[in-house]
């Protein structure tokens, strides 16, 4: 997916642009525990481990140790994101953020 994108030049850092964006904007509202946040970190995550699938899928008729590894690596640090925001204080925490506007809630860990 990456040599797509560097093939296209300025289209492809123009998209990748877009995501950095888009991902420092989640990360800065996730500390805010914004709710939406929480459910579209969720979405990103869904989508980056169906393609990180897709990826290992596709090196199979050639396959290659090191993009298998790290496709291997990517989904489970989606996996163990997805664990934590998943679990139920995390989730109490966003929630009582959106009911609670003006109090610093701290998560358990």
């Amino acid at each position: 997916m990456s040599q797509l994108f560097s093939e296209m030049g300025t289209i492809g850092a123009g998209i990748f642009l877009v995501l950095a964006a888009a991902y420092a904007t989640l990360a800065i509202y996730l500390l805010k525990l914004a709710s939406w946040a929480r459910l579209a970190t969720i979405v990103f995550i869904a989508l980056g481990s169906l393609f990180a699938v897709i990826g290992i899928l596709a090196s199979l008729p050639h396959p290659d140790f090191l993009v298998f590894a790290w496709q291997l690596l990517v989904i489970a640090v989606d996996v163990w994101i997805m664990w934590y925001l998943l679990r139920p204080h995390i989730k109490n925490a966003f929630a009582a953020r959106r009911h609670h506007t003006g109090v610093c809630i701290e998560a358990q860990l």
